[in-house]
C-alpha cells in the first residue's frame, strides 16, 4: 500500500511539472504578483506559479502539524 501512495505522489508531481513547463513554453511572458502595497519582481508565469503550489504545499504540511486527530 504505501508503494502504491507514493508512486502516485510521483505521478502527480510529474504531471504538475509537465503542466508548468507546457505553459512556460506556450507562454514566456513576464508577470508580477501583487499583494496590497507589496510587488514583486517581473517573473516567468511558470515560475510564479510553481513557487504559488510550492508555498501552498508547505502550508498544507505545516497545516497538519498544528491540527489533531481523534
Amino acid at each position: 500500500m504505501k508503494g502504491l501512495v507514493t508512486f502516485l505522489i510521483c505521478l502527480i508531481c510529474t504531471l504538475w511539472l509537465g503542466a508548468i513547463a507546457a505553459l512556460t513554453a506556450q507562454n514566456p511572458s513576464l508577470v508580477s504578483v501583487r499583494l496590497l502595497v507589496l510587488e514583486s519582481v517581473r517573473i516567468p508565469l511558470g515560475l510564479a506559479i510553481a513557487g504559488g503550489v510550492g508555498l501552498g504545499l508547505m502550508a498544507g504540511a505545516l497545516l497538519q502539524l498544528f491540527v489533531r486527530r481523534p
